[in-house]
């Protein structure tokens, strides 16, 4: 026999019943959304490309003394293997960094050179984005320098190069300089220094020109180095 008392306790326990139902489903869907609107792990980053950017192969280095540019060690735009018949980015190891400039093509104290990354390796390889570069005095300390990196256009578009073993692909980079005097804010550089795209470790070459060869040191006015996309090797002056 049911009495006044017995249905309300039957009511407030039905009630309870229910509440606990929806704190449940309401835990379960607040988990369901935070589980689906997590971001994907291992998507890839840039930088930094460039990098920042520095050197150290006896070269670049992306952060530090070495590169002074604030480039970072893993800069470019990623491992393109996708987009590239499964080959991977070119490491340090498989490269060789050279430089290559014409004196004709220098603009008022500008220096227009190009960074050459030819593939030592017997592997396919890819590059992409930007190098990290520094210049280093005659005593191999780093002069600081920093990078501005210029945007892909339709002239340097910023693509993916596949570097097979021999090949090379070719970076244009551009500062302030002063022939081979050493004043009024210009310092001698006598080292490149270069990080290749996605890497950490850095190369060194010299500065070379292509009628009097390699230039022991040059003067480098300012702080900033341009630097523009990587592009095929057939860019490159000769």
């Amino acid at each position: 026999m049911f009495t006044k008392s017995n249905v309300a306790l039957a009511a407030t326990a039905t009630g309870l019943c229910a509440i606990g139902v929806l704190l449940t489903s309401c835990q379960a869907s607040s988990t369901g959304t935070s589980s689906a609107g997590s971001p994907a792990s291992g998507a890839a980053t840039s930088t930094t490309a460039v990098s920042g950017q520095g050197a150290t192969s006896g070269g670049a280095t992306a952060t530090g003394p070495a590169s002074g540019s604030g480039a970072s060690a893993t800069s470019g735009s990623g491992d393109n293997s996708s987009n590239s018949g499964g080959a991977g980015s070119c490491t340090s190891s498989q490269l060789k960094a050279t430089t290559s400039y014409d004196a004709a093509q220098n603009s008022g104290g500008t220096l227009i050179a190009f960074l050459v990354l030819t593939n030592t390796s017997t592997s396919t390889c890819t590059l992409d984005g930007y190098s990290g570069v520094d210049f280093l005095n005659p005593s191999g300390s780093s002069l600081g320098m920093s990078t501005q990196r210029v945007p892909g256009s339709n002239a340097a578009p910023e693509k993916v190069q596949t570097v097979a073993p021999g090949k090379s692909a070719s970076e244009e980079i551009t500062f302030a300089y002063a022939a081979n005097d050493q004043g009024d804010g210009c310092e001698n550089a006598g080292t490149i220094s270069v990080i290749p795209p996605n890497q950490t470790q850095s190369l060194h070459t010299q500065l070379t020109s292509v009628k009097t060869g390699t230039i022991p040191f040059f003067g480098v006015c300012g702080n900033t180095i341009t630097v523009f996309p990587i592009v095929p090797a057939d860019q490159i002056p000769n």
